[in-house]
């Protein structure tokens, strides 16, 4: 009797197609390595006591990776900083390559350009986070 009911459950496999059960497994899997990410960011941001300071790049990289997601989301995932930050550099960096372009009558030399971009130029970013 066991037997059948193992066969049913096997024959049931059989008949859902391999790449749906491989997205189910990899979904899951990102799920859970997702749910655990979120644990150990919330473990480790309650040990910092200081404000954390970061880089332009850093600053970069978190607004590249935190607008592909939608804003529910966001307020979900992003927990370093507040949403509305990553919201503030975003719009900082817009109007500030905006303000570069203008001044530079947007030069022809493009490696001028780029040199240009990477200057140190957040000061309102550290007083935002």
């Amino acid at each position: 009797m066991e037997n059948v009911a193992n066969q049913k459950a096997a024959n049931k496999w059989l008949n859902v197609p391999i790449i749906a059960t491989i997205t189910r497994l990899l979904c899951r899997e990102l799920t859970l390595q997702n749910e655990y990410l979120l644990r150990e960011n919330k473990i480790l941001k309650s040990k910092i006591t200081k404000r954390i300071n970061f880089t332009d790049d850093e600053r970069r990289a978190l607004v590249e990776s935190a607008m592909k997601m939608a804003r529910d989301l966001m307020e979900q995932v992003v927990t370093i900083v507040q949403p509305k930050t990553i919201l503030a550099w975003q719009e900082f960096s817009r109007c500030f390559l905006l303000n570069i372009l203008v001044k530079s009558d947007v030069e022809s030399n493009s490696e001028s350009l780029h040199k240009s971009l990477k200057l140190n130029k957040f000061e309102f970013l550290s007083r935002t986070g």
